[in-house]
């Protein structure tokens, strides 16, 4: 039974490594990601959720093909100031996304 549990997660662990290989890839310009650190600073509502430079507090991270900007440290925060900090970072990202086009 454990030997079977264990062949499923390896068995998942594999599909999504291949699926995320299948995605398309990503680019974002080095100047777009400065822009969008320095509106993330200047956010009052990221400030007092990270204090500030709220720069020094998140971070950008890849998870398999996906890149993801959250809390460096992990610390723990309130569903709604995780809900806060990603409606802000769209916001910001969109904001971003439009100028560079």
């Amino acid at each position: 039974m454990v030997s079977e549990d264990l062949d499923k997660r390896s068995a998942d662990i594999e599909k999504k490594m291949m699926d995320a290989y299948k995605r398309p890839k990503i680019a974002i310009r080095l100047d777009i990601l400065r822009r969008i650190a320095d509106d993330i600073d200047a956010d009052k509502t990221l400030q007092e959720i990270f204090g500030s430079p709220v720069s020094e507090k998140i971070a950008v991270y890849a998870e398999m093909n996906d890149l993801r900007i959250g809390d460096a440290k992990k610390a723990e925060i309130s569903e709604e100031q995780e809900r806060t900090l990603l409606a802000e970072l769209e916001k910001i990202i969109e904001k971003r996304a439009q100028e560079a086009q």
